[in-house]
Parts: C-alpha cells; structure tokens; sequence
C-alpha cells in the first residue's frame, strides 16, 4: 500500500533472520519501519532494544488478521525527577524539557 504514496521513499525488505534485519535497518537507516507481527524471529520490542543507539525511530506494527496496528517509538530522555518521569508517561515532550530546565537553573529548590 505505501508504494503507492508518492511523497515516501519505501524500500522491502524480507530478512532471511534477526541479524539480516538488523545489518538492513543499519544499511537502509529507514526514519519508520512498518513490520509484520508475525515476524518469526523478533519482536518489536526487542527490535528496538537491538538497536542500541540508533538515532530517533518509529517502528509500525501491523497484525494481518485484525488489522490492528500498534506504534512504537525510540526515543531517549533523563529524567532526574518523578516529574520528568510524569512528563514522559504523559508523553509531554515540552512539559519535560521545561521541568528539566527549571531543575537545572535551580539544583537548591
């Protein structure tokens, strides 16, 4: 279906195993990556988790028998506080940032 999609540069992939889809995410370096659930040897978690320091992702699910479609995101914050925490749960990127710097500027409050 995204083929189809003009504005999108859509590159397939059928890996032969874990690493091969590891090495072509590495050699693709794709910003989204949209996979099958029933991908037999990795989940999407540890999809992300295998991919250590890649720089920001976004990894789309997609169940052929339901068409249920989950999003996952790479994404990394410190949070030095339970309100950077609360920040990230509630996935308020710019609440976190501002409590954050506000930490920062004032470590005696």
């Amino acid at each position: 279906m995204l083929s189809r999609e003009t504005e999108l540069d859509v590159t397939r992939i059928a890996p032969a195993d874990e690493s091969d889809l590891i090495e072509k995410i590495w050699l693709i370096r794709p910003q989204v990556i949209v996979m099958n659930n029933a991908l037999p040897f990795i989940a999407p978690t540890q999809l992300l988790n295998r991919l250590g320091n890649y720089p920001h992702l976004k990894l789309i699910v997609i169940n052929e028998t339901n068409n249920l479609i989950q999003t996952y995101e790479k994404q990394s914050f410190l949070a030095t506080e339970h309100i950077g925490l609360a920040a990230i749960v509630r996935g308020n990127e710019l609440e976190l940032a501002y409590k954050t710097a506000v930490h920062w500027e004032s470590p005696h409050s």
